[in-house]
C-alpha cells in the first residue's frame, strides 16, 4: 500500500512554509524584545549620566550590564559596600535601609564619601534597575544594596578592581 500518495505535496510544502513563517515570526519577536530591553538599558544609563556626581559612567567603556542581573547575595546587605565608603556614608546607608549603625565595619583608611542626597539618587537608580530587570524577588533589600554597590563601584573606578563581585 502506498502511503506517500495519501498526502499531497502541496500540503507538505504548505507545512514547510508555515514552519518557516513561524520561525521568522519567533525570530522577529525575539529581536524586537531584545531591542526594547536595550532601549530601556540605554535610557537607564542616560538617566545615570545625567547626574554630575556619577560622571565616570560617561567614560566607562567596559561596563557589562549583564553582570548586573545576577545578584551576589553571599554578603549581607551592608557588606556590599565594605571597605570602600567612609563611616558617615556607611552610617547613612544603614539608617536608610533600616539597620542600626554597626561601627565594627569601619577602618580608618581614606574612603569614598557620598552625601545623603547622592545616596538617595543611587538607591533610586538601583530600584529602577531592579524594576527593569525584575530583580528583588529573593531578598529585596540585599539585592537593592548589591545593585547600588555596582553603581558606586563604577563611580569610584580604580578601587572597583579590589572588589571581587563587580
Amino acid at each position: 500500500m502506498d502511503y506517500y500518495g495519501a498526502y499531497s505535496s502541496e500540503e507538505s510544502d504548505k507545512s514547510d512554509v508555515d514552519d518557516e513563517d513561524q520561525a521568522n515570526l519567533d525570530f522577529e519577536r525575539t529581536r524586537r524584545a531584545n531591542c526594547r530591553i536595550m532601549d530601556k538599558e540605554d535610557k537607564f544609563l542616560e538617566e545615570v549620566v545625567s547626574y554630575p556626581f556619577l560622571w565616570r559612567f560617561k567614560h566607562t567603556q567596559s561596563l557589562d550590564l549583564n553582570t548586573w542581573c545576577q545578584p551576589d547575595l553571599s554578603r549581607r546587605t551592608i557588606g556590599h559596600f565594605y571597605n570602600q565608603l567612609d563611616e558617615a556614608t556607611m552610617r547613612s546607608i544603614q539608617v536608610g535601609i533600616g539597620m542600626n549603625p554597626d561601627y565594627s565595619l569601619y577602618s580608618h583608611e581614606k574612603k569614598y564619601h557620598f552625601t545623603r542626597k547622592q545616596l538617595k539618587v543611587i538607591f533610586t537608580l538601583a530600584a529602577d534597575w531592579m524594576s527593569l530587570k525584575r530583580l528583588g524577588a529573593n531578598d529585596y533589600i540585599n539585592e537593592l544594596c548589591w545593585v547600588a554597590s555596582k553603581i558606586i563601584f563604577v563611580q569610584i573606578g580604580s578601587r572597583m578592581n579590589n572588589y571581587p563581585h563587580v
